[in-house]
């Protein structure tokens, strides 16, 4: 059996609506990846804003954290960095922002489709969720870079990496039961 027989056969058992949900993300993928990097990234459409205020909320929570020191803002770097009594705290990069956790979250709603109402309702609230998670990861990766710093790493790398992605799963689950829910 020849590989064109093998894969055709394959693609015979997907449910169509498995293929076209996988249609329709690899274009929205493909959309995404060519909007973001032949328009949105050069022109600093999205990143600076997002960057910038998630950099400036760290710093005002951090603040009212220690209240006693001094939290200050430095932009004179690559990235916007905070600063703790004038000592570097945390800087956070554009890569921090969680843009691509809002698209790959609002891509699996649009693609998988659903009534507007819904869609919209889920994808608000998790754009709002992610921000607050992601708002609350960098306070404490502020926390721990002045009190901690030897814990950085894996809070950074792994904690709020299981987080967001148990939030994104638990939300999309509660979408499709939501879409099942429309449809009978």
């Amino acid at each position: 059996m020849n590989i064109s027989s093998q894969l055709n056969k394959l693609l015979k058992n997907i449910p169509k609506s498995a293929l076209l949900f996988l249609v329709k993300a690899l274009f929205f993928y493909l959309a995404w990846v060519c909007l973001y990097n032949f328009y949105l990234k050069p022109q600093q459409v999205l990143d600076p804003p997002l960057t910038n205020t998630l950099t400036f909320l760290t710093s005002k929570i951090t603040q009212f954290i220690y209240p006693t020191h001094a939290v200050t803002l430095s932009y004179h770097t690559t990235a916007p960095m905070i600063l703790v009594d004038g000592q570097y705290n945390l800087k956070i990069l554009d890569g921090c922002n969680a843009l691509e956790l809002y698209v790959f979250y609002v891509g699996f709603i649009v693609c998988f489709g659903g009534s507007l109402k819904t869609s919209l309702k889920f994808i608000f609230a998790g754009l709002l969720g992610i921000f607050v998670i992601n708002l609350i990861r960098c306070v404490a990766l502020s926390v721990l870079s002045y009190n901690h710093f030897r814990y950085i790493d894996g809070v950074h790398h792994y904690a709020f990496t299981i987080v967001v992605y148990i939030f994104i799963l638990t939300l999309w689950l509660y979408f499709f039961k939501a879409g099942l829910k429309e449809n009978n």
